[in-house]
């Protein structure tokens, strides 16, 4: 899914839709990633899989301690958190990606946006509500759990 990303930041959402990944293993031979596994396969990584960094580039992306070109290629992989994927997935569930993995930030805006609104809605019908706050908090302890300075920062 990170090469993917990366693919999408350099070629262009135009030349990647639709491609499906594929998934290779010596002893299990090939397998098609298709979008729907791909928004599956995201939810599962949400809830289940514990947080981490690109191993080839974490210890190049400290807070003390960047390498650009390392940068670089963090920034190229984070996952764009598409309608559809945003649809499959809670709120809650697209933080814990955004911290974790990291996504756009035009994906992780619309996130804490709608949850904004709702917070809105929620005080005009003279109710309270924190889910801002809640998303927040669940993003953040993804980012620490992962120690990603970058996505703790988004």
């Amino acid at each position: 899914l990170r090469t993917r990303a990366r693919l999408l930041h350099v070629l262009g959402p135009k030349h990647i839709k639709g491609i499906p990944l594929l998934y290779m293993v010596p002893d299990g031979g090939i397998r098609v990633l298709t979008e729907d596994l791909q928004r599956r396969l995201l939810k599962i990584a949400s809830r289940q899989l514990n947080p981490f960094q690109n191993p080839m580039i974490a210890h190049k992306t400290t807070i003390q301690d960047t390498d650009a070109t390392c940068l670089e290629t963090k920034v190229e992989e984070l996952i764009d958190l598409d309608e559809k994927i945003r649809e499959t997935l809670t709120p809650e569930e697209c933080v814990r990606l955004a911290g974790g993995f990291g996504v756009s930030d035009e994906s992780i805006a619309k996130i804490l946006k709608d949850a904004m609104y709702q917070d809105k809605r929620e005080t005009v019908k003279k109710k309270e509500s924190h889910r801002l706050q809640d998303i927040v908090n669940e993003g953040l302890a993804s980012a620490v759990r992962s120690g990603d300075y970058y996505t703790s920062r988004q």
